[in-house]
Parts: structure tokens; C-alpha cells; sequence
């Protein structure tokens, strides 16, 4: 063969690595920026769930220990502290709007079951603030006591977010 033969053998061999480069270059890229975006998403859902869990879980204790308007409260609570004790703090709030926005990331019944606790959560605050509104002068065994069926009611919504959210935790098997 001669040497412009060999000089046109050598050009055809690189033009088609060429393009093979240019073909599997951007693949391998997408391929691994689909991997990075999947562990991406898994961190977050880890972390709106570790974060979700920690809150509803203060609240589960908060609502199970709330005095049930029995006359034994342990000590006196005046009407305001009864009701900021029942209320959810900012922080909490907070972790549930996050959970709220970001519930795409999860399985559809986590994702309703969040928004559903959201709208209860909602719900259950204003029946604070109108319970309060409309019996300014009672006391707050009477506050806790007209409170129990709504504060039992959202912690058992609480626990079975809580129970869902398992799988989704940092550490469960995926």
C-alpha cells in the first residue's frame, strides 16, 4: 500500500473513533449526570423525611402528654399557656410547608398523606385559636378537655405520616 493509501486508511480510522468519541462522550455524561441528579434526589428525600420525622415525633409526645382536661394538669396552666403548649412552634411549621413542597419526591400516598397533615395541621390551629376566641374566661382543663378529640385526632395523623416516612429515613433499606 502506498503511503497516501496508508495516509487515507489512518485518516478514516480516526474520523470514525472520532465519532464514536463524540457519540459515547455525551452519553456517558448524561448517564452520569442521571446518576448524580438520582442521588441528589435520594438526599433529599432522606432529609425532608429525617427532618419530618423529628418534628412530627415532638409533636406525638407533645400531644400524647398534653393534659386531657381531667383536673389533673400537674401544674396551673392559665389559658394562654394551654394554647401556645397545643400550638405548633414556627420551626415545625416550617419543617411541614418543606415536606409539603418538596412531597413530589415521594411515593403518592406519602405525598398525600403529608399535604393532607398539612391541611389537618392547619385545622387543628385555628380550632385552637377559635376554641380560645370563644371561651376566653375558662380554664385550660376546660381548653384541654374541649382540645382532646382534635389533639387525638391529629396524633394519630402524625404517627401514620411517621410510619410511612420509615422507608424514606436515612439508613432503611431501599
Amino acid at each position: 500500500m502506498d503511503p497516501s493509501g496508508q495516509a487515507a486508511w489512518v485518516q478514516a480510522i480516526g474520523a470514525l473513533l472520532a465519532i464514536a468519541v463524540a457519540v459515547l462522550i455525551p452519553q456517558w455524561q448524561k448517564k452520569q449526570e442521571g446518576r448524580a441528579r438520582i442521588a441528589n434526589d435520594r438526599k433529599i428525600v432522606m432529609s425532608v423525611a429525617a427532618n419530618l420525622d423529628i418534628a412530627l415525633g415532638h409533636y406525638v409526645i407533645i400531644l400524647k402528654f398534653a393534659p386531657a382536661g381531667d383536673g389533673v394538669i400537674g401544674h396551673e396552666f392559665t389559658l394562654e399557656q394551654a394554647r401556645q403548649f397545643m400550638k405548633l412552634t414556627p420551626e415545625a411549621r416550617g419543617t411541614l410547608q418543606n415536606a409539603i413542597d418538596k412531597s413530589h419526591y415521594l411515593d403518592e400516598k406519602l405525598c398525600e398523606m403529608i399535604v393532607r397533615l398539612g391541611i389537618e395541621a392547619a385545622a387543628y390551629e385555628r380550632t385552637i385559636d377559635e376554641v380560645v376566641r370563644l371561651n376566653p374566661n375558662s380554664s385550660a382543663d376546660t381548653f384541654f378537655q374541649i382540645m382532646q378529640r382534635r389533639k387525638n385526632d391529629l396524633a394519630e395523623r402524625l404517627r401514620e405520616v411517621r410510619e410511612l416516612l420509615k422507608g424514606y429515613l436515612p439508613g432503611a433499606s431501599s
